[in-house]
């Protein structure tokens, strides 16, 4: 929905006061006429940029259909869709994203992981599809993250029933196998854009990727790959949550 709407085109140079009523009206126009009255709109979290005057305003938005949540940053006299630290080349907007899908992934079931590597190195949670192409160049790159990394994967595809079909086999069969190498080769078999479907996939078990994809995308997962690193530098102190 929000990429429909147009709403990460926010533009830099508008002004307002930014109490919530205002930020909220601010984003209603910016929406079509046709479709902003089907939704809901409200802000929930206010949270301090640390050492600036900046604060990232988050909004969640439902239509009859779903729920996204949208972040964009102000000192309140401006509006932006992101904010970079530039000694450390973080984005804020990430970070907020990052903040977000942690506190799901906490409670995540763990057969909805495949897990790599050394659980004593830092861990990163790579959400990925396997017809995703820049998916792809991710997962060529799993046994050098190894060195580093304890990774976990968890595939929420972007793309249509392939990919979901797909995900379901690479959880299926790595549930099964006990080495990395053996389950970074199922994962790079069925992320090959030549494979075929090589066993038979339920709509049941197709609906249980497709309501994974959901839940994260309506968290503020904006697309695949994903990575979701166990720290951040950019620092962001929740200042309150709105009612």
């Amino acid at each position: 929905m929000i990429k429909k709407l147009g709403l990460l085109a926010l533009a830099t140079s508008i002004t307002f006061a930014s109490s919530d009523a205002d930020v909220i009206n601010f984003l209603k126009n910016q929406i079509p006429p046709q479709i902003v009255n089907s939704l809901q709109i409200k802000v929930i979290n206010r949270d301090s940029i640390k050492d600036s005057n900046m604060e990232a305003i988050t909004l969640e938005i439902k239509s009859p259909k779903r729920t996204d949540k949208v972040v964009f940053f102000s000192d309140g006299k401006f509006i932006m869709k992101d904010i970079v630290d530039l000694k450390t080349g973080e984005s804020y907007a990430k970070t907020l994203q990052e903040k977000e899908l942690k506190i799901a992934l906490k409670d995540e079931k763990k057969e909805n992981f495949v897990y790599l590597g050394d659980s004593k190195k830092p861990l990163i949670t790579i959400f990925s599809d396997p017809e995703c192409p820049y998916c792809r160049k991710e997962v060529g790159k799993l046994t050098k993250m190894l060195e580093v990394n304890y990774v976990r994967m968890i595939f929420t595809p972007v793309h249509k029933r392939p990919s979901l079909e797909k995900s379901h086999l690479i959880y299926k069969i790595t549930q099964t196998q006990k080495t990395d190498a053996q389950k970074i080769a199922t994962i790079q078999k069925y992320f090959d854009e030549n494979v075929k479907i090589d066993q038979n996939v339920t709509d049941a078990e197709v609906q249980v990727i497709t309501d994974l994809r959901k839940k994260y995308f309506s968290l503020g997962l904006k697309g695949v790959p994903f990575i979701v690193r166990e720290k951040s530098e950019v620092k962001i102190v929740e200042a309150k949550k709105t009612k």
